[in-house]
């Protein structure tokens, strides 16, 4: 996935794994020897239910890998709605809760939030947002 990193009064954009750390592996348990992956250099050991590996569910491998722009970026973008509680995942306001006020089709959102007992109005990146249930 795209992540913004700041150091040093730079920002830039970096790929980043999604789940960082982990492999997903196709296999047939009752053919083949699973057994010898946890062995395997390099592997800390297999996701496991009940000393069996545990599956993954029907399709979702399928539909992250869809979601896979053409710069081998994911780009899921939750369903965002004006009026709508969201949550501001980074930035300065990162972790402050407030309503979808604007949304427009480049991406730029303004989140109207309770500040010092009035409401502001600010403008952020529709990716910095995450919708809250």
């Amino acid at each position: 996935m795209r992540k913004v990193v700041r150091h040093a009064r730079k920002v830039e954009a970096r790929l980043a794994p999604l789940f960082p750390g982990y492999l997903f592996i196709c296999l047939d348990l009752g053919f083949e020897p699973w057994g010898a992956i946890n062995s395997t250099y390099g592997v800390a050991r297999l996701v496991t239910q009940n000393e069996r590996p545990q599956p993954m569910p029907a399709g979702l491998v399928e539909g992250l890998q869809a979601q896979i722009g053409a710069d081998g970026a994911f780009s899921w973008r939750p369903q965002l709605r004006i009026g709508q509680p969201v949550k501001i995942a980074e930035g300065p306001f990162a972790n402050f809760v407030g309503v979808l006020e604007h949304l427009d089709s480049a991406g730029r959102v303004r989140v109207l939030l309770d500040m010092l007992g009035r409401s502001v109005s600010v403008a952020l990146r529709s990716e910095a947002l995450v919708p809250v249930a």
